[in-house]
C-alpha cells in the first residue's frame, strides 16, 4: 500500500459504514471525518487511486477492505476536480454497491465543467465477473 491506513480512524469509519442506510449518509459522514481529509492531503491522487485499485478487484473483501475503499473514494473528493474527474466517471463500473451513487453525489457537488484530464497513470478497469459478497454494501 502507498498510503498508511493507520492514519484513518478505522473503527469510527467502520461504524459509519455499518450504520449507513444510504450512500448520502456515508458520503456525508466520511466527508466530515478528519482522518479522511488528512489522508487526502498526505498522499497524491495516484497513490490513493493505486491503493483503491489494489483492493477493489480482490475476490474476497473484509469490512476493513470496504471501509478502506469508501475512504479512498471520499479522500479523492478533496482533490482538485481536474485530477479526479476521470476516476469518478469510471467509478460507476466498480463492483461496489454504492459506487455509482457516490460518484453522482460527487458530480452534483462539483458541477463545474472540467476537462477529462487523466492524472491517473494506470488504466482503471473493474472486473465485473467477480464473486464478491456485496450484499451488505
Amino acid at each position: 500500500m502507498n498510503t498508511n491506513k493507520e492514519q484513518l480512524d478505522l473503527s469510527t469509519l467502520m461504524k459509519y459504514l455499518s450504520f449507513a442506510n444510504t450512500p448520502s449518509y456515508l458520503y456525508k459522514h466520511y466527508k466530515e471525518n478528519d482522518s479522511i481529509a488528512t489522508l487526502s492531503s498526505s498522499y497524491s491522487t495516484d497513490a490513493i487511486v493505486s491503493d483503491f485499485m489494489a483492493i477493489v478487484n480482490t475476490e474476497r473483501r473484509t469490512i476493513e477492505d470496504l471501509t478502506l475503499l469508501y475512504s479512498f473514494i471520499i479522500a479523492l473528493t478533496f482533490k482538485p476536480t481536474e485530477q479526479v474527474n476521470f476516476f469518478f466517471k469510471q467509478l460507476k463500473d466498480a463492483p461496489l454497491r454504492w459506487a455509482e451513487k457516490i460518484a453522482s453525489i460527487y458530480f452534483a457537488n462539483n458541477s463545474s465543467e472540467v476537462c477529462d484530464y487523466n492524472i491517473v497513470s494506470e488504466n482503471i478497469s473493474f472486473q465485473k465477473d467477480l464473486k464478491v459478497n456485496t450484499e451488505i454494501f
